[in-house]
């Protein structure tokens, strides 16, 4: 039986091909990483991980492997209380499938349909989504690795349009967390020096 084929894709460029003993070999000494992307022989991407793994996940399921068009490395930089996306801390991947948006963190994940990524725009390094939620839409904003990547993850979610004047109005901008805090910190200054120079001048 011939021993099935894989390239990596490093930095946009194929690479290879290996095989699964070699892909194997050169996860165990660091020399790829488990989200390092892969290219079957029928043009699929995957990932070291579910290629190890046998991408049982996915197989449980759907019943079918699922095709990952694109996956990027993310934050989530702000997200409003309510709708299907958790407010995750720290790193997350973020996966364009056939019919779902995936969110991983490290140790909890979410699959939400494509059709419920309503709006999406890119904003400098934030890729600002809106998703169908019981109770009108959720806003949500990844901070991405560049405003490059920001744009290529709205571009991979073409059934969502650009937000109008009334979403932006009713759900206000998504105001990333490290902002919120900086304004917060400042008031706080600011009353502090207030409160001091009064109290000097009594």
């Amino acid at each position: 039986m011939e021993e099935t084929l894989y390239h990596l894709l490093l930095e946009g460029r194929r690479v290879g091909p290996y095989d699964k003993r070699t892909i194997v070999g050169m996860r165990q000494k660091k020399t790829l990483a488990n989200e390092s992307v892969l290219i079957d022989p029928d043009g699929r991407h995957i990932t070291v991980e579910e290629l190890i793994q046998g991408r049982k996940d996915e197989f449980a399921l759907t019943g079918t492997f699922s095709l990952i068009k694109a996956r990027f490395d993310a934050k989530l930089a702000s997200c409003d209380k309510h709708g299907p996306l958790p407010r995750y801390e720290g790193d997350l991947e973020v996966r364009v499938q056939e019919d779902v948006l995936r969110v991983a963190a490290k140790d909890d994940r979410v699959k939400i349909a494509l059709k419920d990524v309503v709006h999406a725009r890119p904003r400098d390094q934030f890729a600002d989504l809106w998703l169908r939620a019981d109770n009108g839409l959720q806003a949500v904003s990844f901070e991405m690795g560049s405003p490059q990547l920001a744009a290529e993850l709205v571009k991979w979610l073409p059934g969502a349009t650009p937000p109008n004047a009334a979403v932006l109005s009713a759900k206000g901008v998504p105001i990333p967390y490290g902002i919120v805090i900086g304004v917060a910190g400042a008031v706080i200054a600011i009353v502090i020096v207030v409160i001091v120079l009064f109290g000097a001048r009594r």
